[in-house]
């Protein structure tokens, strides 16, 4: 075997140089970075560049194929796993697919809005020479998308959304469209995919095609009219709008407002400032009068936000929004107004007291309190000032100038008329406070502490022989007659509107001489006769707000004796009446006149109540 020695030389232009030598000196190969010559005694053929690129293959067989088939086996696997891969990137990057069989779709609407309607256009057809059977296109909404119609409306499956094409011969083509209303957060963005499965030639196939949009508005519109200007620890009052724009109704909708500020509603804090409204129609306008109190901070502007979301489903959307920046300062002018009576009738007097002091650093001038309803149900009347030391005028009072440090107080008593019977209602005092401090006019309001109002209700009990349309009720001689007995109807009635009313009951005892007839007639409880007692209830577990029909009747007799002779006989005596008013919280209770022959509502027996002889 002859010996090779292989070594590096540089030319003379400084090109590195491998040359290969036999043990007898003579040169058999020269390789360079141009070309490859291979020198042999008698013949040279020149290879080239092939032999480099060959050359470590040679090598690495050498060193690892000869001894051991794993590494040759593994190279292998990793040249064709190399082309295999090169061929599928070619594929994808070089080779289009024709679809012969098509589907597209697109939103009409130029903005999508959560809550509003919107149509989509879907266009489907085959461009093959081939006929293609059973087509199908699933429609796979976005959440909370609420599909209104779709066109042909005969081949649309709506349990499982699926138009039903059927077979499509070359060159057929059709079109299908979609009413509906996306619901979602405002911002977000939403997708209606379809899928196009059909059967050619024994096979199944499927084309996918889906149109994406973002909701960029909502139907649910907020607006709220505030104040440039509030002030610290003073309530401050604002109406908020919620606005329907769509064509359907939504039910749960909230509207959350941003923290650092207490949120009432008809006086009555709102958990979490979140206030929640059961059902805005389509096209309707709802306002909600709210009162808004920013406590103790060093900020000189707050920032007042309101968000209104949609519950459905479990989820809380996001429909609109609103932002307000407003100057925030603490008044110079302190002022409380408070009234004892935490539950008021109509008409009825109150009494208040004013307590003021100015506990800013300068004078003020020109202090004048207004005086008024918080509850446009009511109008405040009578008002009348306890004090010979103020200016007063229909409900305002003129202090003066007040310079630092100095305070006062005044009472007055006032009216609160009702203008309409609503429900579960509250009012109380709100006072406009103007005055002047450096030049600059300065007025805002305060409420005093509120008062509800007990519902309206009316109680009757009434005795009866004829009706008052004449029909006649009762049985035996008018006047009555000694020996002869004769029977009367007693009506019981509760009417009500304003609050719940519960635990409702009304009782009365029969005197001695008069029968129990247990001949009855209810619109609402029960009634029963205690006979040990002699007395009769009537009871009522729930009266609504709204009222209703609450009515009891039964019947009595009288069997009058010689010891009655020209006398008027006491029918039902003691008639005592209780409920509880279940939104102020309160008892009433309530002595009914006693019922006798002499009948007070029974104009055909005017006249006929005293005892005569047969």
């Amino acid at each position: 075997m002859k010996k090779i020695n292989n070594h590096k030389e540089f030319n003379k232009d400084n090109a590195l140089m491998v040359i290969e030598k036999d043990e007898k000196g003579d040169q058999l190969m020269e390789l360079n970075n141009k070309e490859l010559k291979l020198k042999s005694r008698g013949n040279n053929i020149v290879i080239g560049k092939l032999n480099l690129i060959v050359q470590p293959f040679r090598n690495r067989h050498k060193k690892y194929y000869s001894n051991n088939k794993f590494h040759l086996w593994a190279d292998i696997f990793l040249v064709v796993l190399v082309v295999v891969l090169i061929g599928a990137v070619l594929q994808l990057n070089f080779f289009v697919p024709t679809e012969d069989v098509y589907i597209n779709s697109r939103v009409l609407s130029d903005r999508v809005i959560s809550g509003k309607k919107t149509s989509l256009i879907v266009d489907y057809g085959n461009k093959s020479k081939e006929e293609i059977h059973d087509g199908k296109i699933a429609i796979i909404l976005p959440e909370n998308f609420m599909i209104e119609s779709v066109e042909p409306k005969r081949d649309y499956n709506q349990q499982n959304n699926v138009v039903a094409i059927g077979n499509l011969t070359e060159n057929a083509h059709g079109k299908i469209k979609i009413n509906g209303t996306p619901l979602g957060d405002i911002g977000s963005r939403q997708s209606i995919s379809f899928s196009l499965n059909y059967e050619k030639n024994g096979k199944n196939f499927q084309v996918l095609n889906s149109s994406i949009f973002n909701l960029e508005d909502s139907a649910l519109k907020i607006e709220a009219l505030m104040p440039e200007t509030i002030y610290q620890n003073v309530d401050f009052n604002s109406e908020v709008k919620i606005i329907n724009t769509s064509e359907r109704d939504f039910e749960n909708v909230l509207i959350v407002f941003g923290e650092k500020m207490e949120v009432k509603a008809d006086e009555r804090p709102l958990k979490d400032n979140i206030l929640e409204m059961e059902n805005i129609k389509s096209g309707e306008m709802k306002k909600v009068a709210l009162s808004f109190l920013v406590k103790d901070t060093k900020l000189e502007k707050f920032d007042f936000n309101a968000s209104v979301y949609l519950q459905l489903n479990g989820m809380k959307l996001k429909q609109n929004f609103i932002s307000k920046e407003l100057a925030l300062k603490e008044p110079s002018l302190k002022l409380e107004v408070h009234t004892d009576n935490s539950v008021i009738k109509t008409a009825q007097e109150i009494t208040y007291k004013v307590n003021y002091k100015n506990i800013g650093n300068i004078e003020i001038d020109q202090v004048k309190f207004i005086f008024n309803s918080t509850n446009d149900n009511f109008d405040l009347v009578d008002f009348k000032i306890m004090s010979k030391n103020l200016e007063q005028s229909n409900g305002s009072v003129r202090v003066g100038s007040l310079s630092p440090g100095t305070e006062g107080s005044f009472s007055f008593n006032a009216k609160f008329n009702r203008k309409k019977i609503d429900t579960d209602q509250l009012t109380s005092i709100l006072t406009r406070i103007n005055y002047k401090a450096d030049g600059q006019e300065i007025q805002y309001y305060k409420k005093s502490n509120s008062s509800k109002v007990i519902s309206d209700y009316a109680v009757s009990s009434v005795g009866y022989y004829f009706s008052p349309q004449g029909d006649q009720l009762g049985a035996g001689p008018l006047p009555p007659t000694i020996g002869i007995p004769t029977n009367y109807w007693v009506v019981w009635s509760v009417e009500n509107f304003g609050n719940d009313l519960t635990g409702t009951t009304m009782g009365a005892v029969l005197p001695d001489n008069v029968v129990w007839l247990d001949t009855k007639n209810l619109l609402s409880g029960s009634l029963h006769y205690f006979e040990a007692e002699r007395k009769v209830m009537w009871t009522i577990d729930k009266i609504d707000k709204k009222g209703g029909e609450n009515k009891a009747r039964f019947e009595i007799a009288i069997m009058p004796t010689e010891k009655d002779l020209g006398k008027t006989i006491s029918l039902l005596i003691d008639t005592k009446f209780r409920t509880r008013d279940v939104f102020c919280g309160q008892d009433i209770d309530l002595n009914l006149k006693d019922i006798t022959t002499d009948l007070q509502y029974d104009m055909m027996a005017k006249g006929k109540s005293k005892v005569v002889n047969q």
